[in-house]
């Protein structure tokens, strides 16, 4: 110990570091206040923003990256896929961010929005060909197989990312499987800006590049439950 701090008066050290652990709880007390606005934002503005997000950037893919084969797309075949994957979504959103004052839904009940957009990415992906009248369309398959799946998955699960984020952003806890219905909601959704997207219309592509999505987020939700949110 210095002469400086052996002519400190008892309790003087302590207090410099009452001072210091205060400032530092402060500190956290003020990073935190913005989430905790967040969260407090009433549940229809919340589940609206989410929302939103998903169809401004569905908008903006559509209008700026839009897939070059759309004249050529089954316009019925595209409105019904879009659909069921924006209901899909809106539901997940719905059941995750409704009002805590509600009671808990069952876990079968819960876990049915998951298991749904599990199967509905699945059996999106294998139906027949949408078409292959375009040049856009070829390919993706054999030799290309994985690296245009890597490239679609990245893509899906990087314009998903958003959605996630701001579901647990929103998220008030007190729900068990919300950080998974908000995987399911940003993994739809990721399929959803693909569909838009992706030109590839073979059954193979789809099934092992854009469905995956939805596991990719859910493996996120585990991670993230398993060392914090």
């Amino acid at each position: 110990m210095s002469d400086q701090d052996q002519n400190l008066a008892p309790g003087e050290l302590d207090l410099d570091f009452d001072a210091m652990f205060s400032e530092v709880q402060s500190q956290v007390e003020q990073d935190s206040s913005g989430l905790k606005r967040l969260k407090s934002w009433s549940t229809l503005r919340r589940i609206s923003l989410t929302l939103g997000i998903v169809l401004v950037t569905l908008a903006g893919i559509t209008l700026f990256s839009a897939r070059p084969d759309l004249e050529v797309y089954p316009l019925p075949r595209m409105l019904v896929t879009v659909a069921i994957f924006v209901a899909l979504v809106a539901a997940s959103i719905w059941a995750a961010l409704r009002p805590l004052s509600q009671a808990n839904l069952p876990l079968h009940k819960d876990s049915f929005f998951v298991v749904a957009s599990i199967i509905a990415v699945v059996t999106l992906a294998i139906l027949p060909a949408a078409h292959l009248d375009h040049p856009a369309s070829q390919g993706a398959v054999g030799p290309e197989l994985w690296p245009k799946a890597a490239a679609c998955l990245y893509y899906g699960t990087i314009t998903g990312i958003p959605v996630y984020i701001a579901l647990r952003l929103f998220d008030r806890g007190g729900r068990h499987f919300s950080a998974f219905l908000a995987a399911a909601a940003a993994g739809v959704a990721g399929n959803s800006f693909l569909q838009m997207h992706c030109a590839y219309t073979d059954p193979t592509h789809l099934l092992t590049s854009h469905a995956p999505v939805v596991l990719v987020f859910l493996v996120l939700s585990l991670l993230t439950r398993k060392f914090g949110r």
